[in-house]
């Protein structure tokens, strides 16, 4: 019984539980639909659900629950300190409701005003978990997550064809779960984030915050994270991941020289970035890879353009961008054309040879630039509530380390090229970057002191 007492004493029961909240939040934002649970209450309840239910719409608003009644004392706190982001964060999901509801196409738009309006739920639920005293495990969980489902992804990328039992869309399906889209091929590698692209933005993050963790002293959790980052930033042969990962390695550059300046404890925390940037390096330019491989390919088809045309039949994105300008000047509504309509708006506007294929994946379609999309879909109010939102958030935590916001700038320079708002975990990250920055921000007395 001493044994026991004094190992109650020695662990702090409610990081370990705050822990396991984040886990749940995690793991339920996953894109995993429920087939089985679905046919069981359908068959229960005599109800025909209009939606294929998922992790994030029946298991995740529970663990949101769940973790709200647990810190709801901080609720007060939490709106002292942030009661103009959020402001400016609830005025423009009101604006994004009425966008939906006077969308030409309502029902469509309405059901991902909804799936959005999850994003909002997390994000708040977050900001009430990330207490500053939780921020360094909560940091460490977050990556260990992360790495356990690199390494599974790891695993059928190279045992696929040799280990059944390793596959993850079979093992999930004894679960009763099903996972749409999954890439394991390594140069293709989508893990469980759906699209190669979002998981190499998100291993560029882990990058980023397990150099913040080795700062915080936690070594080892520290290293995982930087060799499940790379790994997923190599097997995604990702254009967008290699282009964050540049600006990663710049940030880490200026937190080095910063260190310099700092006690000997630093200065060998120094040397964990320098290992970063080298392995970067060795990662981008001498070992071949995919991303790489198809940036320098567009580099030079690019350089080889010599008209307007010519681009968009090298790059695809540039269709999208013009036609995106052209339907926003000229149809442009009060309100947009409502949440997930980019698709249906280039479509229905574009008069030229690029109609037809634009109608046909107008439902998954988006102009792959975020404030592009943005202001389709919620016209000039919701993108200037959009960018006041980030311009307030980034000023009232510009205090906090230069590799936490540096997670935070890179998930927003990472959508110019691309828009990930529909992929629900990956929005998930992006809310615990940003609930990071709250946790850690270092107050103006703190800062002069330093």
């Amino acid at each position: 019984m001493r044994v026991i007492h004094r190992l109650v004493n020695w662990m702090d029961w409610s990081q370990i539980r705050d822990s396991l909240l984040l886990i749940g939040i995690l793991t339920f934002s996953l894109p995993l639909k429920t087939p089985a649970l679905q046919q069981m209450l359908e068959s229960s309840t005599g109800i025909s659900f209009p939606l294929n239910l998922s992790t994030y719409t029946i298991l995740l608003p529970p663990m949101l629950g769940l973790t709200t009644i647990v810190h709801w004392r901080r609720i007060p706190e939490v709106w002292n300190q942030l009661r103009v982001p959020l402001l400016i964060l609830a005025c423009l999901f009101i604006w994004m409701w009425l966008g939906a509801w006077f969308s030409e196409w309502r029902a469509f738009s309405l059901k991902h005003a909804g799936r959005y309006s999850i994003h909002l739920v997390v994000f708040l639920t977050l900001l009430l978990l990330l207490r500053p005293i939780f921020a360094v495990n909560a940091t460490r969980t977050f990556i260990l997550w992360f790495a356990t489902l690199t390494g599974w992804t790891a695993a059928n990328a190279y045992f696929w064809t040799t280990e059944v039992w390793l596959r993850i869309p079979k093992v999930i399906q004894h679960w009763g779960l099903e996972l749409e889209l999954f890439r394991w091929q390594l140069g293709t590698t989508s893990g469980f984030f759906e699209n190669p692209n979002p998981y190499a933005l998100v291993a560029v993050i882990v990058l980023l915050l397990s150099c913040w963790v080795i700062s915080q002293k936690c070594w080892l959790s520290g290293a995982i994270g930087v060799s499940s980052g790379l790994w997923g930033l190599y097997a995604s042969g990702s254009r967008n991941g290699v282009l964050g990962f540049l600006i990663v390695l710049l940030i880490l550059a200026v937190y080095g020289i910063q260190q310099l300046r700092n006690s000997s404890y630093h200065r060998l925390a120094l040397v964990f970035p320098i290992v970063v940037i080298g392995m970067g390096l060795l990662l981008l330019v001498i070992v071949p890879n995919q991303a790489t491989l198809r940036l320098q390919k567009k580099i030079f088809l690019l350089l080889e353009v010599k008209n307007y045309e010519q681009l968009e039949t090298r790059e695809d994105r540039f269709v999208f961008y013009r036609t995106a300008l052209e339907t926003g000047w000229n149809h442009n509504s009060l309100f947009g054309g409502g949440p997930k309509t980019a698709g249906y708006l280039m479509a229905k506007y574009s008069n030229d040879n690029w109609a037809q294929e634009l109608d046909i994946i107008k439902e998954t379609n988006n102009v792959h630039n975020a404030p592009l999309t943005l202001w389709l879909e919620m016209g000039w109010i919701g993108l200037l509530l959009s960018l006041a939102f980030l311009t307030e958030w980034f000023r009232r935590h510009k205090t906090a380390s230069w590799l936490i916001l540096g997670g935070g700038l890179v998930l927003c320079l990472g959508q110019i090229f691309d828009y990930f708002i529909w992929q629900i975990t990956f929005m998930t990250v992006q809310s615990f970057a940003f609930v990071l920055m709250a946790a850690t921000k270092v107050s103006s007395r703190q800062l002069n002191s330093e």
